[in-house]
C-alpha cells in the first residue's frame, strides 16, 4: 500500500540509492560515542567508542563493563542497575503468560518499565532517555517497553 502511494505521488525510491552514501561514515573512520550533557549529568562529557542505546551492536555487541560504567557521570547505584539490566535475565511478570506480558509491555513506556518494574535508579532513565531518538524521534518516555527490548538484555517477554 505504501509503495503504491509513493508511485502514485511520482516518488522514485530508487533515487535513494543514487544520492545517499551508505558508506560515508565508514569511509570517514568515525568512531561511536555518547555525549553526556551538563544540563542532565552535571558535566559535558564525550564518552568515545560507545553509544549507549537501543541497539546493543552500538557497543560492539558487548555489555558495558563495570570499568566503562565507572566513567559515566551517574550515581553508583545507577551503574549497578545498568549492569544488572544487561547481565541478569529477570521475568518481571511471572504471573503473566507470554501474551499478557507482551500486552503489558506494549502499554508501558520503557521509562515506566525501568522505574516501576525493574526498580532502577532515576539516573538510568537519564542515560537511556535519548537512546530511541534515532529510530523513533522520541525518548523512552514515549516508546513502549516492548519496542525497547534491545536496550538491555534483562528485559524479558
Amino acid at each position: 500500500m505504501a509503495s503504491g502511494l509513493l508511485k502514485e505521488l511520482g516518488i522514485d525510491t530508487q533515487n535513494f540509492y543514487q544520492y545517499y552514501d551508505r558508506k560515508l561514515f565508514e569511509s570517514m573512520h568515525l568512531k561511536s560515542a555518547t555525549f553526556f550533557d551538563r544540563e542532565t549529568f552535571g558535566q559535558d562529557l564525550l564518552w568515545p567508542h560507545v553509544i549507549v542505546g537501543y541497539d546493543e551492536t552500538y557497543s560492539g555487541g558487548k555489555a558495558l563493563t563495570p570499568e566503562a560504567l565507572a566513567q559515566m557521570p551517574i550515581a553508583e547505584t545507577a551503574r549497578k542497575d545498568i549492569l544488572r539490566l544487561q547481565t541478569e535475565s529477570v521475568d518481571y511478570f511471572p504471573e503473566l503468560d507470554a501474551n499478557e506480558t507482551r500486552a503489558k509491555l506494549i502499554k508501558s513506556s520503557y521509562k515506566d518499565f525501568l522505574l516501576q518494574y525493574a526498580k532502577v535508579h532515576p539516573d538510568v532513565v537519564k542515560v537511556f532517555q535519548s537512546s530511541t531518538h534515532d529510530l523513533y524521534c522520541v525518548g523512552i518516555d514515549a516508546v513502549s517497553a516492548l519496542a525497547c527490548r534491545g536496550v538491555t538484555q534483562g528485559l524479558t517477554g
